[in-house]
């Protein structure tokens, strides 16, 4: 199990940390990665614009989508001084919709992880019950 948080952890080192694009725009605070049932990797980074914010968990989504992908079922998520963090609760609804029922977070540098689920008990669909 830990082979697979520390390979997630290695996409996460491969996109850019922290740039400034313009005095307006800015990414990389946050950087997500989120493997998939097929065995894919898709890794996310925040982006600020003047107002409007993307968080790398949506990023990675995004980019997830755009190759016909799903079936999330691991979330790795850093933050700019690279502690591990748990999803923003707005990501949180995709990706549990995107997610398979054993979908799990990691939680710390301890390598403890959470199901997805524990994270979002209120869903509001009964699909998955």
């Amino acid at each position: 199990m830990k082979n697979i948080w520390q390979t997630l952890y290695k996409k996460t080192e491969e996109v850019v940390t922290t740039k400034e694009i313009s005095p307006f725009i800015k990414k990389g605070e946050y950087r997500c990665v989120i493997r998939t049932k097929k065995n894919n990797y898709y890794v996310g980074t925040n982006i600020t614009l003047e107002g409007i914010t993307m968080s790398a968990e949506k990023n990675a989504i995004m980019q997830m989508i755009n190759a016909n992908d799903s079936d999330v079922t691991h979330i790795l998520l850093l933050n700019e001084i690279d502690e591990i963090i748990l999803p923003c609760e707005e990501a949180l609804y995709d990706l549990y919709a995107l997610s398979t029922p054993d979908c799990i977070v990691l939680k710390n540098n301890k390598f403890e992880t959470i199901a997805l689920e524990k994270l979002l008990p209120s869903w509001f669909g009964t699909y998955r019950n």
